[in-house]
């Protein structure tokens, strides 16, 4: 049970930042910049930009299209006592997808780098998130997000 809740959870993280779309360019580049270290990307800076500004519109796509599935399967299919299962296979599904996306926005030549600009992406502002939201006690209204 407590992994369905992770997963609710993880699932509600990512569409949280994801799907802000104008607002998270700035934290796609800075995790592309962080995963980067001090090497150099690889592409000029217009390039760059144009990259993250749609690597950050796919993400977004890719949640609302996950965020429409959910609706889908636990309220049109009234599946509401598996919703714990439709999230950790909608997760299982969405993190792959969205590393393969992040390759092949990048043009990256490994999938590490992607996997954790993708992670950087979600945890940095995902994290604090979260923890307002904690200290706050809008976490149950948080999680009413998810159908």
């Amino acid at each position: 049970m407590d992994l369905f809740r992770f997963a609710n959870w993880v699932l509600l993280t990512v569409l949280c930042v994801t799907a802000v779309w104008p607002v998270n360019v700035p934290l796609l580049a800075l995790a592309f910049r962080l995963s980067a270290g001090k090497e150099k990307p690889g592409f000029e800076e217009e390039q760059f930009w144009w990259r993250t500004f749609l690597g950050a519109l796919g993400l977004a796509g890719m949640s609302l299209v996950c965020l429409l599935i959910a609706y889908l399967v636990v309220v049109g299919a009234e599946l509401t006592e598996y919703r714990g299962q439709v999230y950790l296979v909608l997760v299982l599904i969405y993190l792959p997808a969205a590393v393969g996306f992040l390759f092949w926005t990048y043009a990256c030549d490994d999938l590490f780098r992607p996997l954790a600009v993708f992670l950087l992406y979600v945890l940095v502002p995902g994290l604090p998130l979260l923890a307002i939201c904690w200290l706050f006690g809008l976490l149950p209204a948080l999680s009413r997000v998810l159908p």
